[in-house]
Parts: structure tokens; sequence; C-alpha cells
């Protein structure tokens, strides 16, 4: 057996050390799933805010739902993500299409989103041709449906259909 120098395991014990203390300092700040889930809502608020910008321009209606999707994001990105936790970093997950896609991968407290915010606003924009008609169809449906909801609370009539169906 060869001697081993008093230089190596000097050198050795070091390079042990450094590397216990790297995954101390990983496994301390690995990110939770709350910071995932605060990732993917910034890209996809930051895309349905562009989005409604170019649809909306003059259409209140758009710039309004834009308004109230914020907290809808956050709540429907806190269901759908699913976090794995391996110690030193951690891998966020969203299930659609039957298949699981990595989303977001964190590690020494940063999260870092792996869909694009021109991925999310593609997404957007197809969704949106496919359901224009539709829209179109709804939106007044909707108004007033609203209108006589808000007419009954103030009359005290408590019949929604009511009204809605005489002005048919």
């Amino acid at each position: 057996v060869l001697p081993v120098k008093a230089g190596f395991r000097k050198r050795s014990k070091l390079v042990i050390s450094l590397l216990a203390v790297l995954l101390v300092v990983l496994f301390a700040t690995n990110p939770g799933k709350r910071q995932h889930e605060q990732t993917v809502s910034h890209i996809v608020n930051t895309a349905i805010e562009e989005v409604s910008d170019s649809l909306g321009q003059g259409n209140s209606w758009v710039n309004l739902g834009a308004r109230f999707s914020s907290n809808f994001v956050q709540e429907v990105v806190g269901l759908k993500l699913h976090v794995k936790n391996y110690l030193i970093c951690s891998v966020g997950r969203i299930t659609y299409d039957d298949r699981d896609h990595i989303v977001t991968f964190g590690i020494a407290g940063h999260v870092f989103c792996l869909i694009s915010k021109d991925d999310v606003k593609g997404v957007m924009m197809q969704w949106v041709k496919e359901q224009q008609d539709d829209i179109n169809d709804l939106v007044p449906g909707i108004i007033k449906n609203f209108g006589n909801m808000i007419w009954n609370s103030i009359m005290g009539t408590g019949d929604n259909q009511s009204q809605g169906s005489q002005s048919e």
C-alpha cells in the first residue's frame, strides 16, 4: 500500500467540506411550491395583459376581464401545478393532454420558467380565434342576465328569470 501524502488528505477534506457546505446551501435555498406558482402566474398574467391590450383596444370588457384574471390565474396555477422536491432542486409540472409537462425548475432560491410568455400568448390567441364566434354570441346574453339580476335585486323581486323572459 502506497503511503497517502498529507497534502492530498487536506485537499480531499477541503473538497468534501466544500461539497457538504454547497449541498446544505442548496438544500436550504430550494424553492418551494409557492415560488413556482408565482413564477408561472407572472408569465401567464403578463401574456394575458399583452393579449388583452392587442385585442381589447376600445373593448372595455376585454380590459375588465384581464384585470380580474390575475387572481383566477393564481388559483388555477395553484391547483394544476405539481412540484416535486429533489432536496437540492425542485421541478414543477402541469398535466394537460394527459401528459406531464415540466414548466419550472428551481434551484438556489431561483425558479426558472421553461415556458415563454410568447408560448402562452400563442396558445391564447389560437383559443381566441377558435372561440370568437361563441364569445360574440355569449357577451350580450351575459350582460342582459347580469342587468336583470341587478334590476331584480334593486326591485326586490328575487326572480332573475322572470325579467329576462318578459323582455324577450
